[in-house]
């Protein structure tokens, strides 16, 4: 088993010859609905494609149980890879990666909502792919701040993330647009930086607290370059219309 979430579990599995990764959802609460999300939004996405996503194979569908079949990723995902020492130019390879993908989710109308390092896969050398597609939704121009809201509501919007990367205007159940994933990224930028993720020393609800009530982001150590401090500053501003 390669690891497991809400939905249900992924494991490592051989699919027409090749080695892929096998996505099982169980019959339990919402799970059949992430399938029904996922395989949507990743069948969309699969034609061209993107480097930075993680690409969509196949899909199975039975009484009791779904399945989706994805690409493998060797190198686990980046929260894992941050508990080690990295390599050389590690930052700059998953920074742009995440920054390419999420740039071309967006393009193509779809926000992810669950952006956060356990979704950052890592393969080969140079590989880094943008994974787990359950909360994604549609984006369409609207009434919100920067032009988009969520279309259509997908299953749950409360659940539309995870609290330790979530933006705060998730937080507060406020309108929100694909910018959420925009402060998302500051904080994988963050968790590149430090190592550690956000809010470490205090619980996942306090952490949403600190984001949402409290105004407070986690706090980037002494010596962050001035460019790289500007770059996470602006993506995690309160001020949505002012992220990048």
């Amino acid at each position: 088993r390669l690891g497991s979430g809400l939905g249900g579990s992924t494991y490592l599995a051989e699919w027409r010859g090749e080695v892929v990764a096998a996505k099982v959802f169980s019959g339990r609460g919402d799970a059949f609905a992430s399938w029904n999300v996922e395989v949507g939004m990743l069948a969309g996405l699969s034609q061209p494609g993107h480097p930075n996503v993680v690409r969509l194979l196949g899909a199975v569908e039975e009484r009791l149980t779904r399945c989706v079949i994805l690409e493998y990723c060797d190198g686990g995902d980046l929260q894992q890879a941050l508990q080690r020492p990295t390599p050389r130019r590690f930052f700059f390879r998953v920074a742009s990666g995440v920054a390419a993908g999420l740039t071309f989710l967006h393009a193509n109308g779809v926000m992810h909502r669950d952006l956060k390092s356990p979704n950052v896969l890592l393969h080969g050398e140079h590989g880094v792919k943008i994974a787990d597609f359950g909360l994604a939704a549609g984006a369409r121009v609207g009434a919100s701040r920067n032009g988009t809201h969520i279309h259509p509501p997908v299953p749950n919007p409360a659940l539309a993330g995870t609290y330790r990367w979530m933006a705060p205007e998730i937080v507060m159940h406020e309108t929100y647009s694909k910018s959420a994933d925009v402060f998302s990224y500051a904080m994988i930028l963050f968790e590149l930086i430090t190592h550690t993720v956000p809010f470490s020393d205090r619980s996942a609800l306090q952490a949403a607290v600190s984001i949402g009530l409290q105004g407070k982001r986690p706090r980037l150590p002494a010596g962050t370059p001035t460019l790289l401090r500007d770059l996470v500053e602006s993506c995690w501003a309160e001020d949505i219309a002012s992220r990048p």
